[in-house]
C-alpha cells in the first residue's frame, strides 16, 4: 500500500498473539501516526519482526523501531538507532 494509517496496521494484528512480520518501505510520513503504529507493535503480545524492504526514512524508522527484531540489508537507507536487535541479511 502506498500510504497507511495506524488503524490500517492495528486492525490487521492477529488477536492470537502469533508472530508477525511488518514490511517497511517508507520515504517518511506523519510522526504522530508512526508513533501510534510503533506503540501498537510494542504492545503486541507476539514477536514482531520488521523487515526494511527499501527505505525507512523518518516516520518509517519510527515504525521499524516498534518491532522486536529488525532485518535490513547492509547499507540500507534508513535512520536507525540500536533498540533491541538489528540483524543484517546478506
Amino acid at each position: 500500500m502506498s500510504a497507511t494509517s495506524p488503524s490500517d496496521i492495528i486492525d490487521q494484528l492477529p488477536t492470537t498473539g502469533e508472530d508477525v512480520t511488518v514490511e517497511v518501505a517508507s520515504d517518511g510520513g506523519e510522526v504522530d501516526a508512526a508513533t501510534q503504529i510503533a506503540g501498537a507493535l510494542q504492545q503486541y503480545k507476539g514477536q514482531v519482526n520488521v523487515q526494511i524492504l527499501s527505505n525507512a526514512y523518518s516516520a518509517g524508522t519510527i515504525v521499524a523501531m516498534g518491532g522486536n527484531v529488525l532485518y535490513c540489508r547492509p547499507l540500507q537507507r534508513s535512520f536507525q538507532r540500536n533498540k533491541r536487535s538489528i540483524k543484517s541479511e546478506h
